[in-house]
């Protein structure tokens, strides 16, 4: 799989507790940016983590699909990829 590099910088909001899935925690900075899936655009908090050695690079949390999406976990890839 191709992957793309980008350094970017953004304001740090906050640096917070985090449990991940495995009920490990740590602190972790928090950004806020937009995010687009499919045509939606809008803003999300992301706690930032180092992913290099995990197949998926970002995941999209319940938080910031709260009152937007409801959530098929019988699907995979429903938007289109939508290029640069």
């Amino acid at each position: 799989s191709d992957v793309y590099k980008r350094q970017c910088q953004a304001p740090v909001k906050d640096f917070r507790q985090v449990t991940d899935s495995g009920g490990h925690k740590s602190m972790r900075y928090v950004i806020e940016t937009t995010i687009q899936l499919g045509q939606d655009s809008f803003p999300i908090e992301v706690t930032l983590a180092d992913r290099s050695n995990m197949l998926f690079r970002m995941l999209v949390g319940r938080t910031a699909m709260k009152g937007r999406y409801l959530v098929d976990s019988s699907r995979s890839y429903c938007t289109s990829q939508i290029s640069e």
